[in-house]
C-alpha cells in the first residue's frame, strides 16, 4: 500500500524588526491583520507587518507499507 501526505504550506508575516510569523493564511480588515495558523488566531495592527512572503512548498511524504507474504 502507498499513501502519499501531502505537506501544506502557508505564508510569513515579515514584521518591520524583520520577525518572521507562520499563518497558514491572514486577512486583512483596514487596520488590523488576523493570521490563522494552527486552528488559532493572532490579531495585530496592519502597520507591524512589512510584507508577506509564500512558504516554500513543501514536497509530498510517500509511506509504503510492504505487505506480508504468506508462507508457501
Amino acid at each position: 500500500m502507498l499513501l502519499a501526505i501531502p505537506a501544506f504550506g502557508g505564508e510569513y508575516a515579515v514584521l518591520g524588526n524583520g520577525f518572521r510569523l507562520h499563518a497558514d493564511r491572514h486577512e486583512s480588515d483596514g487596520s488590523v491583520v488576523k493570521l490563522y495558523a494552527d486552528g488559532g488566531i493572532t490579531q495585530m495592527a496592519s502597520g507591524l507587518i512589512d510584507h508577506f512572503e509564500a512558504e516554500e512548498a513543501a514536497p509530498e511524504i510517500a509511506i509504503v507499507k510492504a505487505q506480508a507474504e504468506t508462507p508457501a
